[in-house]
């Protein structure tokens, strides 16, 4: 099970000072996922829109199997989002695969723009198998623009 965004759960669980706190947080967790676009689009942060876009660019052009955006941290603390949940076969065995999106940190171009690097990988999320990189992302903070850098590797 993967959590939600700290944020989204820090600002819905603090203002309750309820016996019942943590009813009130598992509610919290499970309505996230089912927000109005509106309700997200409040919560939703920079980074967490930048995703967002390149989910739906990759939908528009070439899309994944099983495609379904998850915005979720892992222990770290580090945010990054799950485009796609899936399975495949390799070496003769059905294994999970994740295709995740990572932060690679500001890129400037030679026009002096800013633009975020995002990372889609496929994770083989039970083990086994070693992460692949897919391709890269640069996307426009301000516009969201999505351009594809059709590069797999560092």
């Amino acid at each position: 099970m993967f959590l939600p965004n700290t944020d989204t759960l820090t600002e819905s669980s603090v203002p309750d000072s309820d016996p019942n706190d943590s009813e009130t947080q598992d509610s919290s967790i499970s309505d996230s996922s089912e927000n109005s676009p509106a309700q997200e689009s409040q919560k939703a942060s920079p980074l967490q829109d930048e995703m967002r876009a390149v989910y739906q660019y990759i939908q528009q052009q070439n899309p994944l199997p099983d495609m379904n955006f998850t915005y979720t941290a892992n222990a770290k603390g580090e945010n990054y989002a799950i485009l796609s949940e899936t399975t495949e076969e390799k070496d003769g065995t059905t294994v999970n695969v994740n295709y995740c999106l990572y932060d690679n940190g500001s890129k400037t171009d030679e026009n002096n723009n800013t633009f975020e690097e995002l990372v889609l990988e496929k994770v083989y999320p039970d083990g086994g198998y070693e992460t692949e990189l897919v391709d890269f992302y640069l996307v426009n903070s301000e516009t969201l623009e999505v351009i594809d850098e059709q590069k797999s590797s560092w």
